[in-house]
């Protein structure tokens, strides 16, 4: 028992310890195609095969280079569903490429945790329907795919700013336009609407309202007091057909400024 060099010259590396750090590595994604290294393994069907371009597989840190031109023969004897599947068996220490069909939906693959004791994964690449007449690739699948680390920490960054715009930001809108008594506020989002509270500018005022009561289609009045004095009647109401909120004022002068949305 002690330390083992694995980065030095000389060195013995199992294919254990190899993959472990790539499984790490790859954000412990347990398979998927390496994202920008080769064409990326897409498919497509001619006469019967389903053809793939070049690419990288890993699964649980295993790294497997599929060639371009790689195809599978779908023999049309009946109908069923499947997958083009790459197996990685480490009990004969294997990788291969099959077909994995059933009646009547899709097959159950073997998917076993290749770090901690498991021998077998199944990773489908590709997954068809066919009849005795026609092969059809289901164009909907998609394949998980494994990122690079600075694409997956830009997608997360960004996931993060969004998340926060969504859900914690200030906005504020001007009517868009007035008819009559009605002003128009265009492109508000219900769903920011509902989690919000609203100040609405009018008549050197500002009125704070909640958002989540006209968010649900409710119309609401408040009056609006200037030194103790009713100055003005004012509605809200939200068109979820339309994306914009409506506020109705008394009199035409009584101009509505902004108004604006605190999460």
């Amino acid at each position: 028992m002690g330390l083992l060099k694995i980065t030095f010259d000389g060195s013995s590396v199992t294919s254990k310890q190899d993959a472990d750090f790539n499984f790490h590595c790859g954000d412990l994604i347990k398979a998927g195609i390496m994202e920008s290294l080769g064409s990326g393994v897409t498919c497509t069907a001619a006469n019967n095969y389903i053809n793939f371009t070049d690419g990288y597989v890993m699964i649980y840190g295993r790294r497997i280079y599929v060639e371009s031109g790689t195809s599978v023969y779908i023999s049309l004897d009946s109908t069923k569903y499947g997958y083009i599947c790459v197996t990685v068996n480490l009990a004969t220490n294997s990788v291969s490429l099959e077909k994995i069909e059933t009646a009547g939906t899709y097959p159950t693959l073997t998917q076993e945790n290749l770090q901690n004791g498991g021998s077998k994964y199944q990773f489908a690449i590709a997954r068809y329907t066919k009849t005795t007449t026609a092969l059809t690739l289901d164009t909907s699948y998609a394949p998980t795919k494994i990122k690079s680390c600075g694409t997956a920490i830009k997608e997360s960054v960004q996931q993060s700013k969004d998340y926060v715009d969504d859900n914690f930001t200030m906005w504020r809108s001007s009517p868009s336009h007035q008819s009559g008594k009605y002003f128009y506020f265009p492109n508000i989002k219900k769903a920011i609407l509902e989690k919000s509270i609203v100040v609405v500018h009018i008549l050197n005022q500002y009125v704070v309202v909640s958002g989540i009561n006209i968010g649900n289609n409710t119309s609401m009045t408040s009056t609006i007091y200037y030194s103790g004095t009713a100055q003005c009647l004012m509605t809200l109401e939200f068109l979820p057909e339309t994306n914009q909120m409506v506020i109705g004022v008394s009199e035409t002068t009584h101009n509505v400024k902004a108004i604006a949305c605190y999460r």
